[in-house]
């Protein structure tokens, strides 16, 4: 045996050894060996506007630069200068980067990166690496912004340029926060829409001010994101899967030209551990927000442009995931889609508590696994982008791309032998029902079958039926879309709730306190719903007592007001009085010529509580009389840059937008034009017909350039490619065909299906 003071000896030596060669060792001694954990170091570097380069200052002092000399003590100016020449970071597992208030350029020409990481033949890849993690999660990695431990009132401003992938990098990130900062870029771009003047250039430097995602993050864990503004990005806001425990708090997700926070990240993208969730908005994705403006158009639908546009959208997941007070509205897809939670995972659990989703173009809430909805709100105002301004390519009413896969209010996924519980809950639907229950195995066949131990529990809820808003015929929306077909639920786990203007199928039982009744709500047009409770209400306590089901039934209700005993049904309850509150949209183009009317748009939305008349004010931005008028025409006399400000009020409340329009004198582009496409024999070709060809014409499949083996002719175009070219046009699915003349005019998209 060997003494204890002998294996003392060796483990000083070997840790000596360890420490001598940089190996990241932590000696135990009273075990006798070395474990290989990462040692705490806890350094903060420091970033601000007036700092200086990494050969000027060392970072860890916040301090500026003195204005010459080198190695000094003080602050980088640039977050790259947290790189060194090798590419890897300077700060190490445990440490934290501070940032300054300021804007900070991240991408090809901001700051300095090594060319290992960049260069104009590959500015997608200049961007931060991914973080080193920390020891452990009472110890982060961390970027944080000047703020961060207070309000977070003004963050440093991150903005992706140069088709830069991401902002910030987690891959594989370990024990990371990341708080208080701003994470966008400045174009007004979408990657691959199908508009080509909307679409990001993707094919030859310079690409623009623009970065495909915020965020990167698959496969970490232990991640905590809080205090982010995450708002303009090409593609996704979030691009993160495969994540074992999250923290989320305070993060908004707005404006993303693809997605708001995109799960799928192919082969491991199910998340495991607790997922929380807490004071999430996500809006607007799908809807490229324009730069400076920061308002939402060209917002563009899946079948009638090739979008995507989901608020959260995850792939087969498992995990427990826990959301409070969460937002997603005015996504061109379904708001929060955690359908596909519990597929291969069915243990998986959802808790939504005082979550909101509506003005969704698809489903509000999708929630797979076991679950519980409590003290929710799911209007499906699903044809939302129908005729509005920004809404230029969600297509027709029966498109698909509005009230998409019929735009029910929730959509519940239960596995075999799971239950799903919605409580205290405002439902109310224009699609097709408020609420559609369905098993696993529907999208997925691997899964076990539902085998009837299932089961749906719905109280002190208000259900709120509409006609369904793309049918020509009269057709309320169903209660239970199809009257409940797996057979969920049973007359003692449907009670105590209102289910008004609903469709209810036969087949479906319904206890005997389900009350069919007007609920009186404060408004119940849907476009401008407002599910508080008004006097007289059938709705005032009517509902299961506090505490029933096991605990389930709440005592506050979705705004925090405690509730009475016994509660009032539905999200809110009744508080005998009204607040006017107001929202309001603006419209207008980004760019126009001089002596041209240009539209200005708005909407402006008032609650049932306001009494007063609604007014309007346009200040154009240059010099000339405001307009009173909703939706003014205004012309512009000379070229520049203009900023505009719309108001509405009502009641002395105000909503206010404003934003910039460019006016310049470039003449038009003739632009070529697309006739048709076939196929012919093999290899697969395509025949694009049309006149304006010539030697410079560029046609791109989705944005990108076809095969080199192109013949061109005054009105033909021979594309043949083989292989290369099947890749690009996959059997069965849709592609958008344009012709770029080289002179920057580029044609309307021809929508192919091979």
């Amino acid at each position: 045996m060997v003494s204890s003071k002998f294996s003392f000896q060796v483990t000083f030596i070997f840790c000596l050894f360890g420490l001598f060669f940089s190996i990241p060792l932590l000696c135990q001694s009273v075990e006798g060996k070395c474990n290989e954990t990462s040692l705490l170091s806890n350094q903060i570097y420091y970033v601000r506007p007036d700092g200086g380069t990494s050969s000027q200052c060392t970072g860890v002092v916040d301090s500026p630069y003195p204005g010459s000399g080198e190695n000094q003590p003080c602050a980088w100016s640039h977050p790259f200068y947290a790189i060194n020449q090798d590419g890897n970071w300077i700060l190490k597992g445990g440490d934290t980067l501070f940032i300054h208030q300021g804007s900070y350029k991240m991408g090809y020409g901001g700051g300095e990166l090594p060319t290992t990481l960049c260069s104009s033949d590959y500015t997608w890849d200049c961007h931060l690496p991914p973080l080193p993690g920390g020891p452990d999660s009472s110890h982060p990695t961390r970027i944080v912004g000047e703020g961060y431990d207070g309000n977070c009132i003004t963050a440093p401003e991150l903005w992706g340029a140069e088709r830069a992938i991401s902002i910030i990098d987690l891959t594989n990130s370990s024990n990371v926060e990341i708080n208080c900062l701003e994470l966008t870029d400045h174009s007004s771009c979408a990657s691959y829409h199908c508009n080509s003047t909307v679409a990001c250039q993707r094919d030859n430097y310079p690409y623009g001010d623009y970065a495909d995602n915020g965020i990167e993050a698959p496969n970490s864990s232990n991640l905590v994101l809080k205090n982010l503004y995450i708002h303009g990005l090409a593609m996704e806001g979030i691009h993160a899967g495969g994540i074992n425990n999250l923290t989320m708090e305070n993060v908004i997700l707005s404006g993303n030209g693809f997605a708001g926070w995109d799960g799928d990240i192919g082969e491991g993208s199910s998340f495991s551990g607790n997922i929380n969730l807490k004071n999430l908005l996500v809006e607007w994705s799908g809807c490229p927000e324009q730069y400076p403006s920061k308002q939402p158009s060209f917002c563009w639908g899946q079948n009638t442009c090739g979008g995507y546009g989901d608020g959260v959208g995850m792939a087969r997941s498992g995990g427990n995931w826990y959301l409070e007070d969460c937002t997603f509205r005015y996504n061109v897809s379904d708001g929060l889609d955690l359908l596909y939670v519990g597929v291969d995972h069915p243990d998986s659990f959802v808790r939504l508590e005082r979550c909101k989703g509506y003005g969704n173009a698809g489903n509000q809430l999708k929630i797979g696994g076991e679950s519980q909805l409590i003290n929710c709100l799911a209007i499906s105002d699903c044809s939302f982008f129908y005729n509005k301004p920004f809404g230029q390519y969600m297509g027709a009413l029966d498109s698909g791309d509005n009230c998409r896969a019929g735009g029910a209010s929730l959509s519940i996924n239960l596995p075999r032998g799971k239950k799903s519980y919605i409580i205290n809950s405002t439902i109310g639907s224009e699609g097709w029902a408020t609420a559609e229950l369905q098993c696993n195995n529907l999208d997925f066949p691997d899964q076990p079958a539902c085998d009837g131990s299932e089961r749906v529990h719905i109280f002190n809820d208000i259900f709120y039926g509409y006609q369904v808003v793309y049918l020509d015929y009269e057709r309320k929306s169903d209660f239970i879309g199809d009257g409940d077909p797996y057979q969920f639920t049973r007359s003692e786990t449907i009670d105590n709730n209102i289910i008004y203007d609903c469709y209810i199928y036969d087949n479906l039982g319904l206890g005997s306190s389900n009350i069919q009744q007007n609920p009186l709500i404060e408004n119940g047009t849907i476009s401008q719903f407002d599910g508080h409770l008004t006097s007289g209400s059938p709705a005032i306590d009517k509902g299961l007592a506090i505490g029933s089901l096991d605990g389930i039934v709440p005592s506050t209700d979705i705004e925090g007001v405690g509730r009475s005993n016994p509660p009032d049904l539905g999200a809110y309850e009744y508080q005998g009085t009204s607040v006017c509150s107001l929202s309001c949209f603006a419209t207008v183009p980004t760019s126009s010529e001089p002596n041209i009317p240009v539209n200005f748009s708005s909407t402006a939305t008032p609650s049932s509580s306001c009494s007063g008349n609604l007014t309007f004010n346009w200040d154009f931005g240059d010099g000339s009389q405001n307009s009173s008028e909703q939706n003014p025409l205004h012309t512009y006399t000379s070229e520049g840059k203009f900023n505009w400000t719309f108001t509405a009020s009502i009641d002395n409340v105000n909503c206010q937008k404003m934003g910039q329009i460019a006016i310049s004198s470039a003449p038009p582009v003739t632009p070529p034009s697309i006739g048709g496409v076939t196929k012919k024999g093999s290899p697969f070709r395509l025949i694009i017909t049309g006149g304006n060809f010539h030697s410079d014409c560029k046609i791109k499949i989705d944005g990108i350039d076809v095969p080199s083996t192109v013949y061109k002719s005054e009105n033909r175009v021979v594309a043949k490619g083989g292989t290369q070219l099947k890749q690009m046009v996959p059997k069965g699915q849709s592609v958008a065909i344009t012709v770029e003349n080289g002179d920057g005019g580029v044609s309307e998209p021809y929508y192919y299906t091979r």
